[in-house]
């Protein structure tokens, strides 16, 4: 996931790809749940959310974010 991160990154930041922001956040949060940089991940998912609320991308993040928050409330303890 470290070489797709660096892909997804350069890919979020192109505008010619705009349209698929909200995929590319999700990609990027999934790499960076499987790297444990929890708040990374964190802040990709709620970019979703707050991007594009009522899409079938932000309610995959809401999902992702829930499940985010259960790993690391189970890593704490």
């Amino acid at each position: 996931c470290n070489e797709a991160t660096q892909s997804w990154e350069k890919a979020l930041a192109s505008e010619s790809v705009a349209f698929l922001k909200p995929q590319i956040r999700l990609k990027l949060g999934v790499c960076f749940e499987k790297l444990s940089q929890w708040d990374r991940a964190e802040k990709m998912y709620q970019d979703v959310i707050n991007e594009t609320p009522a899409t079938l991308s932000a309610r995959t993040a809401k999902k992702f974010l829930f499940n985010l928050k259960l790993t690391k409330a189970k890593a704490s303890n």
